[in-house]
């Protein structure tokens, strides 16, 4: 639609997802000026091209009453257009006290992961969110303030990839002001959230005081940013090419170091971002993006970075992956169970204490018995996860456990949740890897047999590794 014709600039949804104008849409419904305005052009849009059209509310149970009064506001307001309005009733605080995240944080997860069950369950493939020129401009600032490379430049997109779908910015390039104005001449009423006014987080501090001081020192800092941001834009398009072209030379897992150190700058950031998206799910932040670099110009083997989202990254063989880091897992970082005669659970698998040669019937069919020893064992035993400083008595030498670990060839998410079984005088055993020296036997003694789900496709454990 015409800016001229409707007074405020609005970006069709066939335009910015390239789909046909008759696909359905979701909007994402606050009750606010901006999809308050975005609600009554997206109605007459989808009038026009008989297009199917549903809302979505949360309500985050942060503001009280207020936060009801809004609910029942986008119900009403749908309902005088004939548009269903499906509604959240969430307790963010409680979610952020028990995910240990800010409200901000957990509030966005939980009504991104709302919009995306309800366009799954409808089989709606467009999202629209009123994101407005005042928006790009707050997250340009803040992504600069931060530290930021050139996507971060780019600030918020007009489109992107959403679940199974698109999210799209129809309002993208109409300022509030503008917004405003258009509700006031439509009698378009509204409500407003009144932590919006707050200066307590970041958005609001940049919006009523560090935007306002922009204005004084250069009354058309939203022009000038607006040609910032696109400039970038089309930088960013141009790197992510180039990516993609390294990319698909490789396998999309891990990367050789080499190739990666040989890129430009700019490229290596967006092939690093893609890799740890694809492990994560998430973005990687520019703070991240130079710490990488770091370790890939050392590019020393088995050294590794531990990432937002229980991720580490790790140079093995010449190549860099990103894995599942089990030391940020939910399960305990560091677990200690005293093993009695029987089985005993462990992280990833099991220890039988036992006389008999014959595999127990209590033990999973789904695991792998991985090694077998009869030891000298006394009382006091403990299988427990490795610990820095672990060393073991091994064929005549002190090995650090570290090390030894590192050479089974394991991923370096699995080593962690090999077992470390020790007695009084220290580390005993480790299933697989190594045995104190002098503590086997070939007679009496306790028969210990490790079983695990581990390594199933992996390299074969190196020496030490005895399989029954």
């Amino acid at each position: 639609m015409d800016k001229n014709k409707i007074g405020i600039s609005f970006i069709p949804p066939h335009k910015l997802s390239g789909l046909p104008g008759t696909t359905p849409v979701l909007l994402a419904f606050s009750g606010g000026a901006d999809s308050r305005a975005l609600l009554h052009l997206l109605a007459r849009y989808c009038r026009e091209h008989e297009t199917p059209l549903l809302a979505a509310h949360v309500n985050h149970g942060i503001r009280g009453e207020e936060a009801l009064r809004d609910r029942e506001f986008c119900k009403r307001v749908a309902a005088e257009y004939g548009i269903e309005c499906e509604v959240l009733d969430a307790d963010i605080p409680a979610l952020a006290r028990e995910h240990k995240t800010g409200l901000e944080a957990e509030a966005r997860r939980v009504r991104y992961d709302f919009f995306r069950s309800v366009m799954e369950k409808r089989g709606i493939p467009l999202l629209a969110t009123a994101h407005n020129a005042d928006d790009r401009l707050e997250t340009l600032i803040f992504n600069i303030a931060r530290g930021c490379g050139l996507r971060g430049l780019c600030s918020i997109p007009p489109v992107r990839p959403f679940g199974d779908g698109l999210l799209i910015r129809p309002l993208l390039s109409a300022t509030k002001s503008e917004i405003i104005r258009y509700c006031e001449e439509n009698n378009l009423a509204y409500v407003t959230d009144s932590t919006n006014l707050e200066i307590n987080c970041s958005r609001n501090l940049i919006r009523h005081k560090i935007i306002p001081a922009l204005e004084e020192l250069c009354p058309s800092i939203r022009e000038n940013s607006a040609r910032l941001i696109s400039a970038a834009r089309e930088g960013w398009e141009f790197v992510e090419g180039e990516a993609d072209k390294f990319l698909a030379k490789t396998d999309g897992e891990s990367l050789p170091v080499s190739g990666l150190n040989k890129l430009p700058g700019a490229v290596k950031h967006c092939v690093l971002s893609k890799l740890y998206a694809a492990a994560s799910g998430r973005e990687l932040e520019e703070v991240h993006v130079r710490a990488l670099s770091v370790l890939l110009q050392k590019g020393l083997p088995g050294s590794a970075l531990s990432l937002p989202g229980r991720i580490r990254a790790v140079i093995e063989n010449g190549r860099l992956d990103f894995v599942a880091d089990p030391r940020r897992r939910v399960l305990p970082e560091h677990f200690a169970i005293p093993l009695a005669e029987g089985l005993n659970l462990l992280p990833g698998g099991a220890i039988m204490l036992t006389t008999s040669e014959r595999r127990p019937a209590e033990v999973s069919e789904n695991l792998t018995c991985r090694d077998s020893v009869r030891l000298r064992a006394g009382e006091g035993l403990v299988a427990r996860s490795f610990l820095p400083g672990d060393t073991v008595r091994f064929r005549g030498m002190t090995k650090k456990v570290r090390r030894l670990l590192r050479e089974t060839g394991l991923p370096l998410d699995e080593r962690y949740l090999v077992p470390i079984v020790c007695d009084p005088d220290g580390v005993l055993w480790i299933p697989g890897v190594a045995v104190r020296d002098g503590a086997k036997t070939k007679q009496g003694g306790l028969l210990l047999s490790y079983y695990s789900d581990l390594c199933r496709n992996t390299t074969p454990l190196k020496e030490g590794f005895d399989e029954p």
